[in-house]
């Protein structure tokens, strides 16, 4: 993530309409914003999520400055995927489904996703303004400065 002041970019119509589009099939099947109780069921859910995401909560492929890292297994991308998350956010539920939305960009969009469309994915499933989650994404980040991985 960039820690950066954040400036909002507009989006190319196209990914705005898939974006509205996921987020209007999490709302009438899983409901928004999404929380922990609807999270396990939204990632099994391939017309949310395109591709199978098993969540570790490990520290070891993350740099300095990430709280997350989504590895996609094999060139194929419906091999699925690995989404690494920090331990210190394992017993945090209620945070969850912020740190793990963003990251889902990459199962949809591919790898090369610019970060807007993970940040207006994000936040349209949680139920933030944009600018919002990812003020709350850099503070969560931050937090892990110092902590041991």
């Amino acid at each position: 993530m960039r820690h950066e002041e954040k400036r909002i970019v507009s989006l190319p119509e196209e990914l705005l309409e898939k974006v509205e589009g996921i987020a209007k099939h999490v709302e009438s099947s899983h409901g928004l914003p999404l929380n922990a109780d609807s999270l396990k069921t939204f990632l099994e859910d391939r017309s949310c999520v395109f591709h199978s995401v098993k969540v570790l909560f490990d520290a070891k492929p993350l740099k300095e400055d990430e709280y997350g890292y989504m590895h996609q297994v094999d060139r194929d991308p419906t091999k699925g995927f690995v989404l690494f998350l920090h331990p210190d956010f394992r017993d945090r539920p209620e945070l969850h489904p912020a740190l793990i939305t963003y990251q889902l960009a990459v199962v949809n969009f591919g790898q090369n996703v610019d970060p807007e469309v993970a940040e207006y994915l994000g936040a349209k499933l949680v139920g933030m303004e944009v600018e919002a989650y990812y003020q709350h994404l850099c503070e969560l980040t931050d937090s892990l400065k110092g902590t041991a991985t």
